[in-house]
């Protein structure tokens, strides 16, 4: 992943040196062994890269030619994003990470926030960092950078689960909070969140078998609780696990299906294999782009602007948004069209409450097209 991956590993270690003033061991012979290993380590995707684009300037990559397929490696990958002045550019939000960490840690996002306070007001107090804090730094230095990047993405909190967990647990077990309290917490952590998923369930109309996979969950889950030892912290860490892998299994059986629903692109390659309609010999999307297209079809997506830039032959399948029909029909010239199907769409990976809400759902909806554009006959 670049050279950005030094940061988690090395960067807790870096300011415990610094923190402590111990000036040696940032000059120790050991550092130049690591940086050898790493260098072995990375030699064969350097190589690769190498060979793929170095040695081969013709190539056209994001619209240029002479791309270092190294440089891209120890730069524009991560710096580039990190200051938005590579290829791939985003614009980021501050709180971006913070929110995405809390639902992901779920149900111990708040043992997570109390054990960070703790460990940094504890830095603080002793100005002294210890060598067990060196994991909670490097996933803190982290942390910060990706939520000042301009370009983010989910899944980059993944890196930072093991360090985060170390701090909970330790925090769970050293600070002595208690194994009655953190037993009570999962469970009324477990059940908000349980009443939450009912309540977003029962407002979005999207229940169905839900509410029976539901109901056994909250059968499961009570009886998990009377049945579990109160005696130490695996009782606590038991019912979190259970109560978000119930959610979670709730989610991906009775509303992630309605949401997937909404996704365009993979309902329309999806139609066009299961109806056969590869038969085209063209499959073009026009005015907008779908990957996910691209991945459900089973037939080379082409793309265009406009049907003016299509050399008309024969007929062709197009996927196109629908309110470009009604601006395009007076301008098909020698061409005619007939729509096959047509898809909702939204963005599910950015729910908002005017879409979950069903009474505005359509309006917060946009529709695609599954058209068949042909010669008009003579």
């Amino acid at each position: 992943k670049g050279i950005f991956t030094l940061l988690p590993i090395l960067s807790g270690q870096l300011l415990y040196f610094l923190f402590n003033r111990k000036w040696k061991e940032l000059f120790s012979w050991h550092w130049a062994v690591f940086c050898f290993i790493v260098f072995i380590g990375i030699l064969p995707e350097l190589i690769s890269l190498y060979i793929q684009f170095d040695l081969h300037p013709e190539k056209i990559v994001f619209g240029k030619t002479h791309v270092s397929g190294v440089r891209f490696f120890f730069w524009d990958s991560q710096f580039g994003r990190f200051f938005n002045t590579g290829p791939i550019k985003g614009s980021g939000d501050l709180f971006f990470y913070l929110h995405t960490l809390l639902w992901a840690f779920l149900p111990f996002s708040f043992i997570l926030l109390f054990s960070l306070f703790s460990k940094i007001k504890g830095i603080v107090l002793s100005k002294e960092i210890s060598a067990n804090m060196i994991p909670l730094l490097s996933a803190l230095v982290t942390f910060v950078i990706f939520s000042i990047s301009k370009f983010q993405l989910p899944h980059y909190t993944n890196i930072l689960f093991p360090f985060f967990a170390m701090t909970a647990a330790g925090f769970i077990v050293q600070e002595k909070i208690g194994s009655r309290f953190f037993n009570r917490y999962s469970i009324v952590v477990s059940v908000l969140l349980l009443i939450t998923i009912t309540a977003l369930m029962l407002f979005t109309n999207w229940s169905g078998k839900g509410l029976v996979i539901l109901l056994l969950c909250f059968v499961a889950l009570l009886l998990l609780i009377h049945y579990s030892q109160p005696s130490n912290y695996k009782k606590g860490l038991l019912i979190g696990v259970v109560s978000i892998s119930l959610i979670t299994s709730i989610l991906a059986l009775s509303i992630y299906p309605e949401l997937f629903k909404y996704q365009a692109g993979m309902n329309a390659g999806k139609y066009i294999t299961k109806n056969r309609l590869q038969k085209f010999s063209e499959v073009y999307c026009i005015g907008t782009n779908s990957y996910s297209l691209d991945f459900y079809c089973k037939k080379e997506i082409k793309y265009a602007n406009s049907v003016e830039n299509i050399k008309l032959k024969n007929s062709y399948l197009a996927f196109v948004e629908k309110k470009w029909l009604d601006t395009t029909k007076m301008h098909l010239g020698n061409r005619s069209i007939k729509s096959i199907a047509s898809f909702p769409y939204f963005r599910i990976s950015m729910l908002n409450l005017a879409f979950l809400n069903p009474a505005s759902r359509l309006q917060e909806t946009t529709f695609f097209e599954l058209v068949e554009i042909s010669p008009l006959k003579p």
